[in-house]
């Protein structure tokens, strides 16, 4: 019905490469692609689903030592992964930017964001409102040349 110009290496399609599409709820439609594309054969060795693979990218509240502003986060919204220790993307109210933080579950339900930086609330607790998007499962980082 519709189709999407996806700039680059027309042959990677032919390698089995697809591109990734940003995540809807920030602020990408279902039309808007990243400009990530990953090997399908990756995906299925690391037992993802392609078609639940978003990407989100990162901004300035949410770089870390290890993220840096302008970062692509290649995120798994399969429902129900498991929590505990793992890199999460998230929205704690519907008027925010994603967040990105590790996430432990401190009692069925009740959970708490633990970031990298000393200055962000080192432990806070999610409110039951929060919407978590999914493990952070790749990093895509475009230097300059």
């Amino acid at each position: 019905e519709s189709q999407v110009l996806i700039e680059g290496r027309p042959e990677a399609l032919m390698d089995g490469y697809a591109p990734i599409p940003y995540l809807e709820a920030a602020g990408g439609g279902t039309l808007n692609v990243s400009p990530v594309a990953v090997s399908r054969a990756w995906a299925e060795q690391s037992e993802l689903d392609f078609d639940q693979l978003c990407v989100v990218k990162v901004h300035p509240a949410q770089v870390t030592d290890d993220i840096q502003e302008g970062d692509r986060l290649i995120v798994d919204q399969r429902p129900s992964p498991q929590i505990n220790g793992r890199l999460f993307v998230y929205f704690s109210s519907m008027l925010t930017e994603a967040e990105v933080a590790r996430i432990e579950e401190i009692t069925p339900g009740s959970h708490v964001a633990i970031r990298d930086r000393p200055d962000s609330g080192r432990v806070r607790p999610l409110p039951h409102s929060t919407r978590i998007i999914g493990p952070v499962v790749g990093l895509v980082r475009f230097s300059t040349w």
